[in-house]
């Protein structure tokens, strides 16, 4: 009983795309710590692109995804317009080598944050809501989001704004960058069956989900800046169930904004065991990685 009607004011909050129970928004100064470059709130700092990556209990794989952006911002000559976020969940596990990565490759344009304390699925929520804050501080034109461990070619940022540019819909919003064989035509979280773009390889599908994908500022505007917290009962009877993060951007822009899915995937991902959703990527395993050779 308490688990449905967690789901069921999830659904009308993120349809009415308004807050129902949401309380005090929550300090994040106090619950995460900070380290690398304070990011400008003045505004007289204004790149083009944010990344934006969540960690957790990843070193190697984080760092690999950092280097690789590195490689990639540079190919796409937007390196010196950008700035990296990491938000890190946290754990027990050695981040030396991602420091050593970002200190490396970054050095003055990251900002990286940590948990106090583990928040896990319930508080997925916070990791998105700082690269939210981020985006804003920053003014940026997009935003690159990804989890720790996907991979990505050398031409990935290139291409993924040059797509995101000629789709030409004023009502865009984001275009998620994975695509899994087994992908819903029909859609995730909402009915609306993918339309194929007459000129791009792209589909409007209304739906995304956190691997990786980029936004612009309608996707933001719509969300007015704010992720909702999940009801503590959101997973009572189900722990398969996901964080609620890319359940509730997909319904809460559905029928606002629109979103689309690349018809070939540029981000892989699923080769590390899933840390958060254990019990989901077992009937599941959300592997595109064949589709590539091995030094993709």
């Amino acid at each position: 009983m308490r688990g449905w009607f967690a789901r069921l004011v999830w659904s009308i909050q993120c349809r009415l795309n308004r807050e129902l129970f949401g309380g005090q928004a929550p300090d994040l100064g106090s619950l995460y710590r900070h380290r690398g470059t304070r990011i400008d709130v003045s505004g007289s700092v204004r790149p083009t692109l944010l990344v934006g990556v969540t960690t957790f209990g990843r070193p190697e794989e984080c760092a690999r995804l950092i280097q690789s952006l590195a490689e990639s911002l540079k190919h796409a000559g937007l390196f010196d317009d950008s700035f990296l976020v990491i938000v890190r969940d946290t754990s027990t596990h050695d981040y030396s080598v991602v420091f050593d990565t970002l200190n490396t490759q970054f050095a003055a344009r990251f900002a990286f944050y940590e948990s106090n304390e583990w928040r896990g699925k319930p508080g997925r929520y916070l990791t998105y809501q700082i690269l939210f804050n981020a985006a804003r501080a920053l003014c940026t034109t997009y935003a690159l989001f990804f989890e720790d461990d996907v991979a990505i070619p050398i031409d990935f940022v290139q291409r993924s704004i040059a797509l995101f540019e000629a789709i030409e819909d004023p009502r865009k919003a984001a275009l998620y960058l994975a695509r899994f064989p087994d992908d819903n035509p029909a859609g995730q979280w909402v009915r609306f069956k993918r339309r194929a773009h007459a000129r791009l390889a792209v589909d409007e599908t209304a739906w995304l989900d956190l691997h990786a994908f980029i936004a612009n500022r309608s996707f933001f505007d719509t969300l007015h800046w704010k992720l909702f917290r999940p009801h503590r009962w959101r997973w009572v009877g189900n722990a398969k169930r996901s964080s609620g993060v890319s359940e509730q951007m997909t319904l809460r822009l559905f029928g606002r904004n629109s979103i689309y899915q690349v018809r070939s995937s540029l981000a892989f991902h699923g080769r590390a065991p899933s840390l958060l959703n254990v019990e989901a990527r077992r009937e599941r395993t959300l592997d595109n990685f064949p589709h590539v050779d091995a030094e993709s």
